[in-house]
């Protein structure tokens, strides 16, 4: 099996970073789960940011087998 190993020289493609953003979603959903003082907006955001990483998961691993290339990811640093 080959490994993937990330780089930092290879740019990221458009398609690329459009993925990024769920995954920088993904993380700002969190920290805003974390630190809200509603117990119902904690629970809501809790299943939106699971939701949205399975999501975020499958669309890539479709697109990649569509592509028949790997995608070469950059997640932002997530800045609040």
């Amino acid at each position: 099996m080959d490994q993937v190993k990330p780089s930092l020289t290879r740019p990221q493609t458009t398609d690329a970073e459009f993925f990024s953003y769920f995954f920088r979603l993904r993380d700002l959903l969190h920290l805003f789960h974390l630190g809200t003082k509603s117990y119902s907006a904690h629970i809501a955001s809790q299943e939106l940011y699971e939701k949205l990483l399975d999501s975020t998961d499958e669309m890539i691993e479709v697109f990649q087998g569509e592509k028949g290339e790997l995608l070469h990811i950059i997640i932002d640093k997530t800045e609040t």
